[in-house]
């Protein structure tokens, strides 16, 4: 495990095409953002253990609900 310190502002570049901001930190919470090209999906973890759950079938169904969802940050 690669374990990095960032300031809200800096990026982990993750290969070729991922970049990982760091958007803020309020106590233990840390806003990241993600830039990437939409055909690379990119889940919380318990998201990608509920697809993996999911038939072959409904996976792409489910994955785009996912991935364009809005979930507030409070």
């Amino acid at each position: 495990m690669l374990v990095l310190s960032r300031k809200p502002g800096q990026k982990i570049q993750i290969g070729n095409d991922v970049t990982l901001v760091v958007l803020g930190i309020s106590g233990k919470t840390i806003r990241f953002g993600f830039e990437g090209p939409p055909e690379i999906p990119i889940h919380r973890s318990e998201v990608a253990e509920r697809l993996a759950g999911v038939s072959a079938e409904a996976a792409p169904m489910l994955q785009q609900h996912e991935s364009t969802a809005f979930v507030p940050v409070g």
